[in-house]
């Protein structure tokens, strides 16, 4: 059987759902982004507004990040070249199941077809699709799905993060480091390339300052992360080339990701 999930719904994680069809046994998981949450419900589409069409599909990876972000097949250690790694069956990161992601506008003709099969669902369960009078569980007896997902494997890929820094008049060795991800599983206008214009211009203006004789107290770093749709590995693995020196000399992380959405600021921090 294959199942059929929404996007989001009271649980974000899409690996977590795909994982869970998994372990239910299903033979693979199609994902559809729900108008309620991520369309015409919410307000005008593209290219009108900001909200997904009947024709949007919303990619992204299905790594399990509770398990560990980063190389799935080097969890807790750098990925280099010398360093052992998993096989591919024995990591905890990877789902086993294939899933490719589905728009409202395809969901609606499985969505329909299911009516009459298995149970009703509850209230909370149902979506914005229009045009599906009755919201069904499907069963054994629903009609069969053919799921076909090809794609090329690379075994290994290089990944390019770039970095620059500022060297502190005082405190060379502590730094407040700035970065984003600067990768995109689409056109990626807000997230990432806003943080990324935003972090380019900044660098600008200190480069101007260090021109005119300027100098910080503390040194300055610039990094922009390679592969972070894929389960953040450019950072992930930085960190980890260098966790001690981290722990030790940065004293703040500013991430610029997403930068520019919306028409109002927001910020958070932690601790």
């Amino acid at each position: 059987a294959i199942a059929l999930v929404r996007q989001m719904g009271t649980q974000k994680d899409v690996a977590l759902k795909v994982k869970a069809a998994e372990l239910a046994g299903f033979a693979g998981c199609l994902i559809y982004s729900d108008p309620a949450e991520n369309g015409f419900v919410k307000g005008d589409v593209a290219p009108k507004g900001r909200w997904m069409p009947e024709d949007g599909v919303q990619r992204g990876s299905v790594s399990l990040k509770n398990m560990g972000v980063g190389d799935v097949l080097t969890p807790g250690w750098e990925s280099k070249k010398e360093k052992q790694r998993m096989a591919v069956e024995d990591a905890p990161g990877l789902v086993k199941i294939p899933s490719l992601p589905l728009a409202w506008r395809d969901a609606k003709v499985l969505l329909q077809q299911l009516k009459g099969h298995g149970q009703q669902v509850p209230d909370g369960w149902k979506g914005g699709v229009p045009e599906v009078d009755e919201w069904w569980t499907g069963d054994h007896s629903s009609p069969v799905v053919r799921l076909q997902n090809e794609q090329d494997e690379i075994e290994k890929q290089p990944v390019w993060n770039v970095y620059g820094k500022i060297l502190g008049m005082e405190q060379t060795s502590n730094s407040i480091i700035l970065g984003n991800h600067r990768d995109s599983m689409a056109f990626g206008a807000s997230q990432p390339h806003s943080g990324t214009a935003v972090m380019v211009e900044l660098a600008r203006i200190f480069g101007n300052l260090l021109s005119r004789g300027w100098r910080p107290l503390r040194t300055i770093e610039f990094m922009s992360w390679d592969a972070a749709e894929y389960n953040m590995v450019g950072s992930t693995e930085y960190v980890e080339m260098n966790l001690d020196a981290l722990r030790q000399n940065a004293y703040a992380y500013i991430n610029l990701d997403a930068a520019i959405t919306g028409t109002q600021f927001t910020a958070a921090g932690s601790p």
